[in-house]
């Protein structure tokens, strides 16, 4: 076992559990030949209610634990807009200590719970757990003097000019969604007028094609009649070219010498 592991482990358990364990974890490091991480270990304080608490929530809700570290840099920055989220975390860092508390079946006080928030941050104010390793804080911190701390006061200024800023992007948001509709409902229009345009088109081509279907339609009845006629007249013909080959055959042929 390693010292940094053995560290995690004692600071993740029970405050009941924290003298006990630590005898047994130093007893581990000096079995494994670590003589000087089991003195260092062997050092380490039980923490108050408050500290472990901090402690936790290192462990169990880091996500929540980075994002205070990462707003209070924007706020050290000197960038505002960071102040709400870094309070809507504390909040959430707050909540989950008083579910920590009730858990381990410790009192839920506002004391406590102050002093936990103050703790926090300070922490934030650094940015780190320093010179305690991360989730093994020994005592309660508080922040490191009025320019660090976490959530300063800004100056009127400095409150008119991000409310500028906001106001100006949210013109500048508002002006691009109203060209983005702009160009949509143009681009729409043009689409529907170029529907529009063929469908006449089309109309127009199928009107003509229609005009041109009748004109053959009555061309095509004309030449069946003209067809019928012509067949009428072809049977009439052959009707008389049998006759007459008959009545020639029917005449007695001319003998030689004859006249």
């Amino acid at each position: 076992m390693t010292e940094e592991a053995a560290i995690a482990s004692l600071f993740q358990a029970s405050l009941e559990q924290f003298v006990t364990l630590r005898k047994q974890l130093c007893s581990e490091l000096k079995a494994a030949g670590n003589g000087e991480a089991a003195g260092r270990l062997a050092k380490l304080k039980r923490p108050t209610v408050s500290v472990w608490v901090v402690n936790q929530l290192w462990w169990h809700e880091r996500a929540a634990f980075d994002a205070l570290f990462t707003h209070a840099r924007r706020i050290g920055s000197g960038d505002l807009s960071g102040a709400a989220e870094h309070r809507r975390v504390l909040a959430e860092l707050r909540e989950a200590a008083r579910h920590l508390l009730k858990q381990a079946g410790h009192p839920v006080s506002d004391a406590t719970l102050r002093r936990i928030a103050t703790t926090l941050a300070a922490l934030a104010a650094v940015g780190s757990f320093e010179p305690d390793p991360p989730g093994a804080l020994q005592r309660d911190r508080d922040p490191p003097g009025f320019e660090a701390l976490t959530l300063p006061v800004a100056s009127k200024a400095e409150v008119q000019a991000v409310a500028a800023q906001t106001a100006a992007e949210r013109a500048a948001a508002e002006q691009a969604a109203a060209e983005q509709a702009a160009r949509a409902a143009a681009e729409r229009a043009a689409r529907l007028a170029a529907e529009e345009a063929e469908r006449k088109r089309v109309e127009s081509e199928l009107a003509e094609a229609r005009e041109l279907l009748e004109t053959r339609r009555a061309r095509v009845d004309e030449l069946a009649q003209q067809l019928e006629l012509a067949e009428r007249e072809r049977a009439s013909s052959r009707k008389i070219v049998a006759a007459l080959e008959q009545r020639l055959a029917a005449l007695p042929k001319q003998r030689p010498g004859a006249g």
